[in-house]
Order: C-alpha cells, then sequence, then structure tokens
C-alpha cells in the first residue's frame, strides 16, 4: 500500500543523506536511488530494499563480502555462516568460533547469502524474480541492518517506521 511505498521511499533517502556528506556528490548513488525510487510499487518492495542498501554500500565502498570469508579470505564451506559486520561481511565457521560464547556473531543461512548475491547482481527491476522464504527475508533483513548500524554508528530512523508499518498488518 501507499504508506509501505512512502516507507521504503523514506528509507532510501535516509540512508543516502547519512552517508552523503554535504556537498560532496556521488552519481551512482543518486542514480541508484533515482533507480529505487522508480521501481518502487512495481517489484517486491522489501527484496527492492535490500538490494538498495547492498548497491548502495557499494557505491559508498562498504559492500559486504559475500563471495570469501570476510575474516581469513578463505573459501566458504556449504552450511551456514556467521555474518560480522566489524570483519566486513560472512564468516566461515572456523574464524567465527574464535569469538567467546555469546559473542559470536549472527547466523547467516545458505539460502539467504544465495538470495544475497543475487540481489548483488540483479537489476533492480528484476529483484522481484527472486523466490525468498520469510525465514531467509528476515535473516537478510537483520544482517543487513546489523551491518548498516555498525557502519553508521547509529540506527536509521526510517528502519522503525517500516517495522511499525510491519507489525499493523496487512
Amino acid at each position: 500500500d501507499d504508506l509501505d511505498l512512502l516507507g521504503y521511499a523514506s528509507h532510501f533517502a535516509e540512508l543516502v543523506d547519512l552517508f552523503t556528506p554535504a556537498g560532496e556528490p556521488n552519481e551512482p548513488l543518486f542514480h541508484l536511488l533515482l533507480a529505487g525510487l522508480g521501481f518502487l510499487g512495481t517489484v517486491d518492495a522489501e527484496l527492492l530494499a535490500r538490494s538498495f542498501e547492498l548497491r548502495a554500500l557499494g557505491c559508498l565502498g562498504y559492500r559486504p563480502e559475500l563471495e570469501r570469508c570476510a575474516s581469513c579470505g578463505g573459501s566458504l564451506p556449504r552450511g551456514p555462516l556467521a555474518f560480522d559486520p566489524a570483519a566486513g561481511g560472512v564468516m566461515c565457521g572456523e574464524c567465527a568460533r574464535t569469538f567467546p560464547a555469546g559473542h559470536r556473531p549472527p547466523v547467516i543461512s545458505a539460502q539467504a547469502l544465495a538470495v544475497m548475491r543475487s540481489l548483488v547482481r540483479l537489476d533492480p527491476g528484476r529483484v522481484g524474480l527472486v523466490q525468498v522464504p520469510a525465514r531467509a527475508r528476515e535473516e537478510i533483513k537483520n544482517v543487513q541492518r546489523l551491518f548498516w548500524e555498525y557502519h553508521l554508528e547509529h540506527r536509521a530512523r526510517s528502519l522503525g517506521f517500516l517495522e511499525d508499518l510491519g507489525r499493523r498488518g496487512p
């Protein structure tokens, strides 16, 4: 509905504003913002938001590592992995185990990681073609929120608004 679309548009604009120093142009980020706003209402808005977040991070030099272990640089084994914003992305189990119990980074499933990789590669107008189960959507939303908050050093207000919209139901 229109309120949801307004929430996502606000989220896109807020992230660009928070990460772009005043007076410093970032043409790729501007074009990404225009594309994101242009596709709202035509594709799955939640997946478009996750794609926008990943691509915006790339425009700013912060794209999370999704192909190799962000800590050791090694290949990623099959199965669940960890996602650590401080390390810069996904981590192999061996590196994740170096954290003390209770302080380990959140787990991300192979399915959620595959979706994130697709969202980076796909044209924003095609993100609706990706079939994503609710559990993987939640994982992606959570790890990306952690990543943004780590780099922003505070929480984007638009995320709270989107969460409130999600709680109100259909």
